[in-house]
């Protein structure tokens, strides 16, 4: 029987091992709001993904489900969503 936390680990070993980045899809706050809460102390701030010197530029990590997304085309501070945890996060 896997558990919540196997299955965390699980996507994020997926996320680092190579698999490529998905395109971001961006968010307005307004819809955010609407369709994915906050949670209290707000959207997380999303990190650079460690995918090898010289190939993380516009790379980030989600803090939910540990999946690489490519947000090169979005601007800092904007949000984006993570389709498959299906919750918003903040780009530094």
């Amino acid at each position: 029987m896997v558990g919540l936390s196997g299955l965390t680990f699980a996507n994020t070993a997926a996320a680092q091992i190579g698999a490529p980045a998905t395109p971001a899809t961006p968010i307005s706050f307004q819809d955010a709001l609407k369709k994915y809460p906050p949670p209290s102390g707000g959207y997380p701030v999303a990190e650079r993904a460690r995918m090898g010197q010289g190939q993380s530029a516009g790379i980030y990590q989600s803090p939910y489900s540990g999946r690489r997304f490519d947000c090169r085309e979005i601007k800092a501070n904007e949000l984006v969503l993570d389709p498959f945890a299906k919750k918003v996060f903040r780009l530094p």
